[in-house]
């Protein structure tokens, strides 16, 4: 798999590595005790960086929804969760393996006129009306979701 590399830009638009992050990289077993378990990491580090409450609930069922849909999309591959939380933003990466299953897999977002939504679709929805953006990247055989949500800056000490 490819490794991604998340840069914040500076006030000028130059591209910079976010210093004094906090970061939580997991692989992990794809079955739904796994995810929870990785939600509740993911969930720990926020708090442990400051994440304002409101903002880790959010990120937090961000996470659920995306490890919960690549535990069902693909049962038999591991799954992947980068997190970075930097001052004013988090990142978060939820990867796994694809083209191993025989039934299609539905991957549209319904409509905000929807009203019965699918298991499927329900997930991209939450992460939809959740996150400031998301990315949904198909490469060499991965599936990987790029969510970015902004956080209030934090004091700086001193």
């Amino acid at each position: 798999m490819a490794t991604t590399s998340f840069t914040t830009c500076t006030d000028d638009g130059s591209p910079s590595r976010p210093s004094n992050a906090a970061y939580l990289i997991l692989d992990f077993e794809p079955t739904h005790a796994a995810a929870s378990d990785a939600r509740r990491q993911a969930r720990s580090t926020l708090d442990q960086a400051g994440v304002p409450i409101a903002t880790a609930a959010d990120l937090e069922l961000i996470i659920a929804e995306l490890c919960s849909n690549a535990v069902d999309q693909e049962p038999d591959q591991p799954i992947h969760l980068a997190l970075t939380i930097a001052s004013t933003i988090v990142l978060l990466t939820v990867s796994n393996r694809i083209g191993l299953r025989t039934e299609p897999i539905a991957n549209e977002v319904p409509d905000q006129h929807t009203t019965r939504l699918s298991e499927r679709g329900r997930g991209l929805s939450i992460v939809t009306a959740l996150a400031d953006c998301f990315e949904i990247e198909r490469a060499a055989g991965w599936t990987s979701v790029h969510c970015f949500r902004r956080i209030a800056a934090r004091p700086r000490a001193g």
